[in-house]
């Protein structure tokens, strides 16, 4: 069965833009999966990878791109 896509144009601006987004949600919730860890696990390999990933996550700064 053949799927129709519509067809969208976005600039490279509004791509970045957007996948920066998916970062920033990514970042949530690693963070909320980290605070949502049992205090006796935070400081266990788990914990502190996921405390790691959300800090390296809330880290990255959306670059600016020209829109044309």
């Amino acid at each position: 069965m053949a799927r129709k896509y519509a067809e969208r144009k976005a600039t490279l601006a509004d791509c970045i833009s957007e996948a920066f987004g998916e970062i920033q949600s990514l970042a949530d919730e690693m963070r909320e999966a980290y605070d949502n860890t049992p205090e006796s696990l935070q400081q266990s390999a788990v914990g502190e990878a996921r405390s790691e990933a959300a800090d390296a996550l809330e880290n990255i700064n959306e670059p600016d791109v020209p829109d044309e």
